[in-house]
């Protein structure tokens, strides 16, 4: 009856259904019943690791065989900037971020990554989360071993104090599961 036409076709959360009509029969009021079968990512844990918001020439691992040095900060009242340069042994050490690039078929997905990198997060003292905007990232490769990529961005903090401390987090060993709806009842929209 319906057709799935990829799961990010109307993302952040739609769906589309498409079925054949037969033009002698009327357009439905309703549907009994819609099954979905939804391709989510999972995770087996989150691995959480925090870092001083200051500028430092220590690189420190965070994760086996991947580094982080924050090269440069700045803070005016609110507003912050940041640059932070990442190191890994190699692809493999190296957590992916693209999740978009790796949702696009899950019905024949990359290899899945050991560590998903769920983006740095910007804390004040109290733990409470600032905005940020404009993030850039831009990717080197020395030597073809070592994988160097820098992050910078800027952001704010108007509902918290002064920016203490880079959140970093990780999903450890990602995989792709599915999730099964059954929607009852569903009336048609009309024209």
């Amino acid at each position: 009856m319906g057709q799935w036409p990829g799961w990010l076709a109307d993302w952040p959360g739609g769906f589309s259904l498409y079925f054949d009509m037969d033009p002698n029969v009327g357009y439905p009021t309703r549907f009994d019943q819609i099954y979905l079968t939804v391709p989510a990512l999972f995770t087996r844990a989150i691995r959480t690791v925090k870092i001083p918001f200051e500028a430092s020439d220590e690189w420190i691992e965070i994760l086996p065989g991947y580094c982080v040095q924050v090269e440069e900060v700045t803070q005016d009242g609110e507003a912050f900037n940041y640059r932070i340069n990442t190191r890994s042994d190699g692809p493999d050490s190296r957590p992916t971020n693209s999740l978009f690039r790796m949702a696009n078929d899950f019905h024949n997905p990359p290899a899945m990554p050991k560590y998903m990198d769920m983006g740095p997060a910007f804390l004040d003292g109290e733990n409470a989360h600032a905005s940020q905007s404009g993030q850039t990232l831009s990717l080197s490769s020395s030597d073809g071993s070592d994988t160097e990529y820098v992050m910078s961005g800027k952001g704010s903090c108007l509902d918290c104090g002064e920016v203490t401390t880079i959140q970093f987090k990780f999903a450890v060993d990602p995989y792709i599961d599915y999730m099964f709806y059954q929607l009852n009842d569903i009336p048609v929209p009309t024209f």
